[in-house]
């Protein structure tokens, strides 16, 4: 879509709106939703509660529990539509007293696009981890030029028992300004979770997720290991409804992970992602997997 320059800056200002809330009823939240990996969301995108390299993007919280380096990839194709692509990176060492992280994240094309950098923390406090994330958001679009904003993601999980875990996530707390035009904000998205594992091979999340403009949504994933180094997942999501698949297999240090979604209006929606640990090797019921 191209912008005549010659529109007005508030009628400019109002198609970026329009755009925007158009982005996020159709791509699952675009606008300040940047979460990403192909275990999550094989899973209905249920990663509250888990702790892996993929916390620099799901729950900043979990990487409290991540040992060692660990290095992210993902793509995402969403609905067969070039402007709709994601893909992101990730790098995660672990520090005397907890887990840093660097994440990189990108949406959109060269008609419109979404940049974050995000620099996060998270270390474990007793029976929970807790964690915070800085990030720096850049939104283009072609014709109007760039902005950019400051946000705040915080998060936290708890073990409750071996079988229980429970996790909270909250990005952009603070709501950074993008427009003095109907006071547009980037969204804060809440996220909470409880996670069942009842044997090493099962795991079942719970989720609801909340813009605080919009209603909840829920969502549930499972995740069952079909042995050592490989498992299947399968997730649902409402409003909209959205059925999800998913495999991932471990491969010495390699972690190789795929997602498929199926919105009933818009169709399927893909992903890959791809991690490595540095230092050792893991199974797929490690702690930073499970």
């Amino acid at each position: 879509m191209n912008i005549p320059k010659t529109l007005s800056l508030r009628k400019k200002h109002f198609l970026l709106l329009v755009l925007s809330i158009f982005l996020f009823h159709s791509a699952q939240g675009q606008s300040g939703y940047t979460k990403l990996s192909a275990r999550a969301k094989g899973m209905g995108y249920t990663g509250a509660t888990l702790s892996d390299g993929w916390s620099a993007f799901n729950n900043i919280a979990g990487l409290g529990d991540v040992k060692g380096s660990t290095a992210q990839a993902a793509i995402e194709n969403r609905y067969g539509i070039e402007g709709f692509n994601n893909m992101g990176a990730a790098f995660t060492h672990q520090l005397n007293m907890g887990t840093a992280g660097l994440s990189l994240f990108r949406f959109g094309d060269e008609l419109y696009s979404e940049q974050q950098v995000g620099v996060g923390y998270g270390k474990r406090a007793g029976l929970a981890t807790i964690g915070g994330q800085i990030n720096y958001r850049q939104y283009r679009i072609r014709g109007l030029g760039t902005e950019g904003v400051l946000s705040f993601d915080l998060g936290v999980i708890a073990k409750i028992s071996p079988q229980i875990h429970v996790g909270a996530h909250a990005s952009n707390i603070n709501r950074p300004l993008l427009s003095d035009f109907e006071n547009e904000r980037v969204p804060s998205i809440l996220n909470a979770g409880i996670s069942f594992r009842p044997t090493e091979k099962l795991m079942l999340n719970v989720e609801t997720e909340k813009d605080i403009a919009f209603g909840p949504r829920a969502k549930i994933g499972l995740e069952y290991l079909l042995f050592d180094k490989a498992s299947l997942r399968l997730g649902v999501n409402t409003a909209p409804f959205i059925s999800l698949f998913g495999i991932g297999f471990i491969l010495g240090k390699l972690v190789i992970d795929y997602a498929f979604a199926h919105d009933g209006l818009l169709g399927f929606s893909h992903q890959a992602s791809f991690s490595y640990h540095f230092f050792e090797k893991l199974l797929i019921n490690d702690e930073d997997r499970r």
